[in-house]
Formats: structure tokens, C-alpha cells, sequence
């Protein structure tokens, strides 16, 4: 909690609120994702749920290229406009572009889906499934936009809400799946992630209906195009960033199933996924601190919090080490020997994560000094070389061999990051 007091001591309580509320529901959001595909690795087997984690990864990709980094520009951006009105009408006007990307991914999923699976020719991969998680990646860039929106306002409240209703919604497809007894990595697709995103986001884009028919088509033409123009051009090396980033372990993954096997992307994705409890606290503490910290205006500030951040650095160091331990000697019993080489890829993924998502506290830095160039530059790097060094060193060392590489390059590049953060706060 000591990071917390970074904040005024008049926002304190109520920030910490917020931060349990959203502690909460990342944790319930994560901990279902866990489930989900905790069941999915038993159920399907190794070979089907490499299938599913490749169909899920190129989702998650596609979404993020959808976003093209406008979730963190929306949050950037909001603040800076002067009046209510107008933020609302800066809203309006990239929510009205995430519906036409979305209708673009939806209509160019079936070709797109039949190219992509002709291409990777992984066996069991087909265009259906191929498709249908590009259609659930465009869903993701709607979810994006309204989890953007919610910590603009910082409405931390529904914010929480909205994670856990999702969270519900998942759970109670999980119950049907297992009911039915379903063995289909096309099944566990759509059940497990369009179905609730698509009625999480009705449900919640539905309550902020009335601030949406605020949009005019007129206005749109005239004038709210030119607001996304001027987010657009920030954006560009968000997105650039963002891009990269994700794409690592998605072309990691690609890679172990074209020079490796689909087993290989199964003990990858088995890492990836045990790992997953660190997304909880980086998610939530970003959540709240990003919008504070990209708001320094002087060096002083931003010194402070990096003092802050090292302080804290024994008590995150042992809670981290206790949740690995902890993980690495249950996964055996919740996944079985079928998994038992995925324990080493989650150890070397998963200690590489600490180092990382901490190290990210830090360096978000980039966007208080409003250098959002170096961090695009860095994650190309980092997706060039992962993507080279995976492709050269998958046939013979498989998925930890790309565990290993992955995280000593993005370890890599976040020490670089924060020696140039501090080298300019230094000037």
C-alpha cells in the first residue's frame, strides 16, 4: 500500500478503495480466465488445446491491432479537454470508429480466416475457428474502448462492475460447457469468450446509451473527425508499441506450431497461463496509477515515485516468490503429468514477469515526459529479435527455450527503458 501514498493525502481513502474494487475484479476476471483454460488444457488434451490457445492468441492480437494503441490515447487525451461537452464528444467519436473497425473484422473474418489457416496449415486450425476468433478479436477492441472510457472518467466503480459481470457471464458458460461435455476448440471459443463479450459490452454500452446519441452525424463530419485526427497522431507509436509488445507471445507461439509442434504451443500457452496471476496486480495498479502518473508536470514528481516504487521492492519480491512456489507445486495436480515439462516454462516465465511488470511501473514514465517514440522502437526491437532468436532455437529447445528468450529480451528492453527515464529526469 505504500505506493498508494503516492496520491494526496485527501484522495487517499478514497483511492484505496478503488483499488480493492479493482484489485477485486481483476483478480475474479483473471482467476475465471485461469479456469477457463485451466479446463480447456485437461479436457481437450495437449494437441485441442493448442488449437484453442493458437485461436485465442490470434484474437488477442487482432483486438490489439484493432485498438491500435487508442485505449491508452483516450485516457491521455480525455484530460486535456476543457469542457464536459467536449470530452464527451471526444468519446463519442472513437467509440464511433471501434464500431467501424469492428464491422471491417467482421465482414473480412471469413476470407481473412480461410487465408490465414491455408498459409499455417496447422493441422486441426481451420478457417471456422480461424475466423471466429477474428470476429472475437474485434470484440476485444469494443471491450478496450469501454475500459478505456471508465478509467478516463476514473469510474472505478463500474469499472469493477463491468469486470465482474464478465466475469459471471464467462463462469456461466464454463457450467454449460461442462455440462454438455464439449471436446471442441471451436466451442470452447465462442462459449467461453464472444458470447460474454458480446453481452457484457450490450449490457454496459446499453447503460451509456443516452451519452451516446449525443453524437450527431453532421458534427461527426465537421468536427469529431478532426478530434480523432489530433488523437491519431499520438496514437501512432502507442500503437506501434502496443503492437509489438503483444505480438511477442502471440509470434512466439505461431513459431513453437510452424518450427516446433502444437504440443509445444500447449506447454508455452500452459506457462503463459499459470503466469497469469501477475497480470492482476499490474492490471490493477496501472489501472489506477496511469492516469496520476502521466499527469506529472515536474521532474521532482517523478523522481518521488520512483523512490516510491523502491521501496516497496523487498515486500513485492517475497509476495512474488510465494505466489511462484506456490503455482509451480499445484500445477501438476490441476493439470496432470500430460503437462509436467510446461512447470519449467512457467518457472522461467513467470520469474521473468516479476522482474518485467515491475520494471513496467517504472518505465510508463515514457508518457509523463512524452516520449512514446522510444517505447515503440523498443518493442519492434523486442519482435524482431524474439521472433529471429524463437525461429533459429524452437526445433531443438521448444517452448522453453522461447520462454527463456522472450523474457530476457523484454527484461532487456525495460532496463534500457528506465536508465533512459531517468537520464532524462536528470537533465
Amino acid at each position: 500500500m505504500k505506493l498508494l501514498n503516492f496520491w494526496p493525502k485527501e484522495f487517499s481513502y478514497r483511492l484505496r478503495g478503488a483499488f480493492l474494487q479493482v484489485v477485486a475484479s481483476t483478480a475474479l476476471n483473471n482467476l475465471v480466465s485461469f479456469i477457463t483454460q485451466a479446463l480447456a488444457a485437461r479436457i481437450l488434451g495437449p494437441e485441442s488445446f493448442g488449437v484453442f490457445s493458437l485461436s485465442l492468441s490470434l484474437a488477442m492480437f487482432v483486438g490489439t491491432i484493432g485498438d491500435a494503441g487508442l485505449g491508452l490515447t483516450t485516457i491521455r487525451f480525455f484530460g486535456e479537454r476543457d469542457t464536459a461537452e467536449s470530452k464527451e464528444r471526444f468519446l463519442n467519436a472513437i467509440l464511433l470508429l471501434r464500431i467501424f473497425v469492428f464491422l471491417i473484422l467482421f465482414l473480412l473474418s471469413a476470407p481473412i480466416g480461410w487465408l490465414i489457416s491455408r498459409v499455417l496449415g496447422v493441422e486441426g486450425l481451420s478457417w471456422l475457428i480461424v475466423s471466429s476468433a477474428i470476429i472475437t478479436g474485434g470484440l476485444v477492441t469494443l471491450w478496450i474502448h469501454l475500459q478505456s472510457v471508465l478509467r478516463s472518467r476514473q469510474n472505478f466503480r463500474a469499472f469493477s462492475s463491468t469486470m465482474a459481470l464478465y466475469s459471471i457471464l464467462r463462469l456461466l458458460a464454463i457450467s454449460l460447457l461442462l455440462l454438455f461435455k464439449s471436446n471442441s476448440p471451436l466451442t470452447w471459443l465462442v462459449v467461453t469468450y464472444i458470447l460474454p463479450l458480446a453481452l457484457a459490452l450490450v449490457f454496459s454500452l446499453g447503460r451509456g446509451s443516452k451519452r451516446i446519441q449525443k453524437v450527431r452525424v453532421s458534427r461527426l463530419f465537421r468536427e469529431d473527425l478532426s478530434i480523432v485526427r489530433s488523437a491519431l497522431k499520438y496514437t501512432q507509436w502507442v500503437a506501434l508499441s502496443s503492437l509489438s509488445y503483444t505480438a511477442i507471445p502471440h509470434a512466439v507461439q505461431f513459431l513453437l506450431a510452424v518450427r516446433g509442434s502444437i504440443e509445444e504451443v500447449a506447454y508455452f500457452a500452459t506457462g503463459l497461463l499459470f503466469s497469469m496471476v501477475f497480470s492482476t496486480l499490474n492490471v490493477s495498479v496501472r489501472t489506477i496509477l496511469f492516469p496520476r502518473v502521466v499527469g506529472l508536470t515536474k521532474k521532482d514528481e517523478a523522481l518521488a515515485y520512483l523512490e516510491k516504487l523502491r521501496s516497496i521492492v523487498p515486500y513485492y519480491v517475497l509476495f512474488s516468490l510465494l505466489v511462484v512456489l506456490s503455482l509451480f507445486s499445484v500445477q501438476e495436480v490441476l493439470l496432470g503429468k500430460e503437462y509436467l515439462r510446461a512447470q519449467v516454462v512457467f518457472l522461467a516465465l513467470s520469474l521473468g514477469f516479476m522482474a518485467v511488470i515491475f520494471l513496467g511501473l517504472a518505465t510508463m514514465l515514457i508518457h509523463t515526459i512524452k516520449r512514446p517514440e522510444v517505447d515503440g522502437f523498443v518493442n519492434l526491437v523486442r519482435l524482431i529479435l524474439a521472433s529471429i532468436l524463437v525461429y533459429i532455437l524452437a526445433p531443438e529447445f521448444g517452448a522453453l527455450g522461447a520462454a527463456v528468450v522472450y523474457m530476457g529480451i523484454i527484461i532487456g528492453g525495460e532496463i534500457w527503458m528506465l536508465w533512459y527515464v531517468r537520464r532524462q529526469l536528470a537533465q
